[in-house]
């Protein structure tokens, strides 16, 4: 029997595993669940060991079963829905509010414990539409599933829901909800948001006709001159980015699995087998200065790199949405890195100040739990400067994100770099962002498809702080897992200028300076 189902064309494949998945499900010698998902990821590696394809999602859309699927999977309509967690929550989360007796309450948790939480919601909220069903999937085996992750699918009366659940942020991404699914959740205190779409300007790229001067390099011991002491070996950076192009020279020193790329729809689902490439050019420029031979400041670093950014609008800005973000966070702090269990070190050179409270609660969530996992989180502060305080931008706003401003060559505090409040920060005695400065002004570096560039923008000082924590951690290892005292030793690696006094607050504990990795 087998033999004639692998011979199957892929939509009669999809359909004939549908309607044995029902016999399944009937029969009294497969009563367990997990057996019965176990025949059918059987089933479909082997079909697609045999026909040799990547994903059978773009035959799942067809008719399945004999029966009419309406199968909806637009990231625009999806939401993301997260748990409460009063550790990240501001001041105002804590006040009851009316009916609060009848909520839930969900302490804080092992993952497993989270995800039953989660879907036990899902099912409180489920009540309020008949026949209704979920389907809810770990991130990490998405890459697994004959039908799209992320997806709605209508039969009739019935109402299938497939989510993806991020492990490592206590989320879900799910495909449009009814109106009183959502009311239900919200009634118990979970965060439902939409899949926003999250728009980041680009810096200006200048390509170089001369030789590149990586002046930047100038925040390592004896002023970037080699050999350094200190290289980055052993330590693990993540890059929220646009990609990477790793065939450019800057990474040819790279061998084996040096650096690992995952690419993310726009329902925050890995794309399965997805190949290397920068969407525009950032995402090399950036991983250069992390880890180029030339242009980097921590060359031995390992590189894990998530294309969350990766289409583009018509007045040319960077655009990926709210789930492809997180999507990416999962898997760096989860299962990126050289031992598949999360990265050190996350760098997001991205930010906006575009997002509604909603969307900020839960990156503020989302975030805190990713420290959670072990993991330092560096933002740029964002190039709104021009516009006076308070024109920052997420996630560098966060209080437990340390976020980066800019500087020249000069020491001057760049025009463009933003400053203000944290999010979180209950006392707001002070503006508190930047936390740290570094160079990003003219910095010289990788450029996608060959050659240098220069590129202007706080985007640029974040690999600076990130790469400076990967040397930090190398010198001292016992900070690993501690993003709190990593952070706290990173802002003991600064140095002030004179002329810094009237503008303290736009510059935070000054600029990194790597002097004192000297043996």
């Amino acid at each position: 029997m087998m033999g004639k189902i692998l011979a199957l064309a892929p939509e009669e494949f999809v359909r004939a595993l549908e309607k044995q998945s029902s016999v399944w499900r009937g029969s009294g010698g497969f009563a367990g669940k997990r057996h019965r998902r176990d025949l059918r990821r059987r089933w479909i590696r082997l079909y697609k060991n045999k026909r040799g394809i990547q994903s059978l999602a773009q035959y799942s859309r067809r008719e399945i079963s004999g029966l009419a699927a309406d199968i909806e999977v637009s990231p625009k309509s999806s939401v993301i829905i997260l748990l409460p967690d009063n550790r990240y929550l501001d001041e105002q989360s804590d006040k009851a509010s009316p009916g609060s007796e009848n909520k839930i309450t969900f302490p804080h948790t092992s993952e497993t414990d989270s995800r039953k939480q989660l879907r036990r919601l899902m099912h409180l909220a489920m009540t309020s539409r008949s026949q209704t069903t979920l389907d809810l999937i770990n991130a990490s085996n998405t890459y697994r599933q004959a039908l799209p992750a992320v997806a709605r699918v209508s039969r009739g009366d019935r109402l299938f829901l497939r989510g993806v659940y991020l492990e490592a942020l206590g989320a879900v991404i799910l495909p449009r909800l009814e109106q009183p699914m959502i009311d239900i959740l919200e009634e118990q205190g979970v965060e439902v948001v939409p899949n926003s779409e999250i728009l980041v300007r680009p810096p200006e790229i200048q390509e170089l006709q001369t030789p590149p001067d990586f002046w930047h390099r100038r925040i390592l011991p004896n002023g970037g001159a080699l050999p350094q002491a200190y290289q980055g070996n052993g330590i693990s950076i993540g890059l929220l980015d646009t990609g990477i192009d790793v065939d450019h020279p800057e990474f040819s020193h790279r061998t084996g699995d040096h650096i690992v790329y995952r690419q993310f729809d726009l329902n925050g689902v890995e794309v399965p087998g997805a190949s290397p490439r920068d969407f525009g050019s950032h995402g090399t420029h950036v991983a250069s200065i992390c880890a180029g031979q030339n242009a980097g400041i921590s060359p031995q670093v390992h590189l894990s790199v998530a294309a969350v950014l990766t289409e583009q609008s018509e007045n040319g800005a960077l655009r990926g949405y709210f789930a492809q973000l997180l999507g990416g966070l999962n898997w760096l702090v989860n299962e990126a890195g050289p031992h598949g269990d999360g990265v050190q070190i996350v760098n997001a050179s991205l930010g906006t100040r575009h997002l509604t409270r909603e969307d900020i609660r839960s990156l503020y969530k989302a975030i805190g739990n990713a420290a959670d996992q072990g993991a330092v989180v560096v933002a740029a502060i964002g190039n709104n400067g021009n516009l006076g305080m308070g024109n920052h931008c997420f996630p560098a706003k966060l209080e437990h994100v340390v976020a980066v401003g800019a500087i020249d060559r000069d020491d001057r505090v760049a025009p463009f770099s933003d400053w203000g409040y944290s999010y979180g920060d209950a006392a707001r005695q002070a503006p508190s962002k930047p936390n740290i400065v570094g160079p990003g002004v003219d910095i010289h570096s990788a450029l996608a498809g060959g050659g240098y560039a220069s590129m202007n923008g706080s985007s640029l000082s974040a690999p600076c702080i990130s790469s400076a924590l990967a040397l930090i951690l190398e010198k001292y290892p016992e900070l690993t897992g501690q993003p709190r005292r990593l952070t706290e030793t990173l802002m003991e690696f600064t140095r002030c200028n004179q002329n810094w006094a009237n503008i303290a607050p736009r510059v935070g504990r000054g600029c990194i300076d790597l002097e004192g990795l000297l043996p």
